[in-house]
Order: C-alpha cells, then sequence, then structure tokens
C-alpha cells in the first residue's frame, strides 16, 4: 500500500517551516507595517488626567489590602510565635520539675547518654587515623 504525502494551502507552511520549541506552525509578521492610532488605543489629552487618577486610585486600594493582608498575617504570626514559647516554657518546667524529683536516675540518664556519644566519637576518630595511616 503506498500512501502519497502532499501540503495543500489548508496545512500550512512546509516542515522546514516549523518552530521546534512549540512544535507549532511559525506565523510570519510585517514588522513594517505601521498603524495609526485610534482613541480606543490611545487616550485622548483630556483623558489623561481622569486615566492617571483612576491609576492611582487603584494603586492606593491595592496598597490598602495589601496592608491588610499583611496585618493580618503579622498577627498571626505573633499569636504562633507566643503560643510556642508557652508551651516551651511550659515544658522547661516539667523538664526542671522531673529532675528536681529524680536526681539519681537523671544523672544515670545523662552519665549513659555521654558514654555512648564518647564510644561513637571514639570509634570515628580511631577508623579516620587507621585509614590515613596516622
Amino acid at each position: 500500500m503506498e500512501v502519497a504525502f502532499s501540503f495543500r494551502q489548508s496545512e500550512g507552511p512546509p516542515p522546514d517551516r516549523r518552530n521546534f520549541y512549540n512544535r507549532g506552525w511559525r506565523t510570519r509578521t510585517n514588522m513594517n507595517k505601521h498603524s495609526e492610532p485610534n482613541d480606543a488605543t490611545v487616550p485622548a489629552p483630556a483623558h489623561k488626567g481622569a486615566v492617571s487618577a483612576a491609576a492611582t486610585d487603584l494603586a492606593h486600594e491595592t496598597m490598602a489590602a495589601a496592608r491588610e493582608r499583611l496585618s493580618v498575617a503579622v498577627d498571626k504570626g505573633e499569636e504562633l510565635v507566643a503560643g510556642l514559647r508557652e508551651a516551651a516554657t511550659e515544658r522547661a518546667r516539667s523538664a526542671d520539675l522531673a529532675i528536681r524529683e529524680h536526681p539519681y536516675r537523671t544523672l544515670a540518664i545523662a552519665l549513659g547518654v555521654g558514654v555512648l556519644v564518647g564510644f561513637l566519637l571514639a570509634r570515628k576518630r580511631e577508623r579516620s587515623t587507621v585509614s590515613t595511616g596516622c
């Protein structure tokens, strides 16, 4: 079965005109073509003040909304920090109370943790001196 390929006018330009990046057909634009401005594209001098005032009002409204969102976010952040500070203080008090109620148990735990950390550090140091030969 033989299939014939041909480019008709409705299929677009030939494949050598294909755009690689968007995988579509490139369209040519005439950069030398100038269009005359009309009233819809360029505001008349009498409207410039109104457009400027409208833009200024819009900018003020946008800034006010942004300030309000920022103040809400700052308030939430302050509440979160206060809650975390309160929780940390409560846990520190609880730990202090436990240490005062069980001093020997606390001392034994601290000693065990110290021995474990010392053992691991000595072992690491021993491995590094053996591998370097010093």
